[in-house]
């Protein structure tokens, strides 16, 4: 890893290990090792992430620097109703709608969630939405739905100008992932006022509230399932959770970063 003469390496920890692994796993271990080694800072958002990455990577302890993942309010267009979106996705109006949103890899956990749908007797749509990086992947997921009409793919990159369709359309964001540090899907989901289902785990339990969603025991088998049947008995306050969202923002994750290299150490705040 090159880096400029006399320059200060600051690195923000997005996940324990790359998502898409090296078939030498050794290699990916020594690589995070070297980036600890290197960097002054490393910037995690939160708590949990913070305590995961120092019970996998002791030498980050004394490095961090804990910084909040912003929200979206107000960088996407969100004008339209329920049912406009609703009438632009093509899908049912009266039904409880669950939102797979963003790049679609396995780490996401995506073909568990539909899987666990597809067992389910749940009188809901389940929406897939986003790009397919594999195409392996991809025909797994579309062999699994199996033309279930309640199952819509929605394949393909998503432009910011229709992410207001997917989102307002959706009562919950589903993100089963088996494995996380940071997501933005929770902080996009937060953002629309939308309740996000996903595992209790790290960066999820410091931003999701008992009245911003539900999580899940990540190593309970049946934890999915009892979650999105628990989605469709509750309700859940859109107003109050875009309050909720509001207390993370960009501008104090800024704050945070400068004050910690004009300090020359991590500062915490």
């Amino acid at each position: 890893m090159a880096r400029a003469k006399g320059a200060q390496l600051a690195w923000t920890a997005h996940n324990l290990l790359p998502h898409d692994r090296c078939q030498i796993p050794a290699f990916d271990i020594l690589g995070r090792h070297l980036v600890i080694l290197l960097s002054r800072l490393i910037l995690v958002h939160g708590p949990g992430p913070a305590e995961a990455l120092q019970a996998r990577f002791p030498g980050v302890r004394n490095k961090l620097v804990l910084i909040p993942h912003g929200h979206w309010i107000g960088y996407y267009k969100s004008d339209l109703s329920k049912d406009e979106a609703r009438r632009f996705l093509a899908v049912p109006q009266d039904k409880p709608l669950f939102l797979f949103i963003g790049l679609c890899k396995p780490y996401k956990n995506l073909h568990e969630l539909v899987a666990t749908f597809l067992r389910s007797d749940l009188d809901a749509t389940l929406v897939v939405a986003g790009k397919f990086s594999d195409v392996g992947y991809r025909n797994q997921i579309v062999e699994l739905a199996g033309g279930d009409p309640r199952i819509h793919i929605r394949e393909g990159f998503i432009p910011d100008d229709q992410m207001q369709h997917h989102l307002k359309a959706c009562d919950y964001v589903v993100v089963p992932y088996r494995e996380i540090l940071t997501s933005g899907t929770a902080m996009l989901a937060l953002s629309f006022g939308r309740p996000l289902i996903s595992v209790d785990f790290g960066f999820l339990r410091d931003v999701i509230s008992a009245e911003s969603g539900i999580l899940f025991p990540h190593d309970d088998p049946d934890g999915l399932a009892r979650a999105l049947a628990e989605a469709v008995s509750r309700s859940f306050d859109e107003e109050q959770i875009i309050r909720h969202a509001r207390q993370f923002s960009f501008a104090q994750a800024a704050s945070s970063f400068v004050r910690s290299l004009q300090a020359g150490k991590p500062v915490v705040v």
